[in-house]
C-alpha cells in the first residue's frame, strides 16, 4: 500500500450527535491526494438526513441537500481544508480524488 492517511476530521454533524467523518491521505508513487468522506454509520442518521433531504442551497450552477451541504462544511472548515491545502502547497503537481459513500458522496 502506498497510500498514507494524513488528517482525519471529525464532526458532530446534527442535532440527534451523529459524526460526519473525513480523511485526507496521499501517495507519492502514484501522486495522488484524496479526500475521502465516510457515509452514515448509524440508522437514525440516515433517517435524519431524509428528514432534511427537502431542504435545498443553491450551489453553483445547481442545488445540494442542506444536510449533505452543512455536513461537508463542518468538516472542512474543522480542519480538512487545512489539511488539503498543506498537502496541496506540499505536493503542486499531484493529481486530486474526491471519494465516499452515502452521505460521503458529497
Amino acid at each position: 500500500m502506498t497510500s498514507m492517511i494524513y488528517g482525519q476530521d471529525t464532526f458532530q454533524c446534527d442535532s440527534l450527535n451523529d459524526t460526519c467523518l473525513g480523511y485526507t491521505a496521499f501517495d507519492i508513487i502514484n501522486q495522488y491526494i484524496i479526500i475521502s468522506f465516510r457515509g452514515n454509520n448509524q440508522f437514525w442518521q440516515f433517517i435524519d438526513e431524509g428528514l432534511e433531504y427537502d431542504d435545498f442551497v443553491p450551489l453553483l450552477d445547481g442545488k445540494v441537500a442542506e444536510y449533505f451541504y452543512n455536513s461537508f462544511s463542518d468538516i472542512w472548515n474543522h480542519g480538512m481544508k487545512d489539511d488539503f491545502y498543506t498537502l496541496k502547497n506540499k505536493y503542486p503537481g499531484f493529481s486530486v480524488f474526491i471519494t465516499g459513500h452515502s452521505l460521503g458522496v458529497l
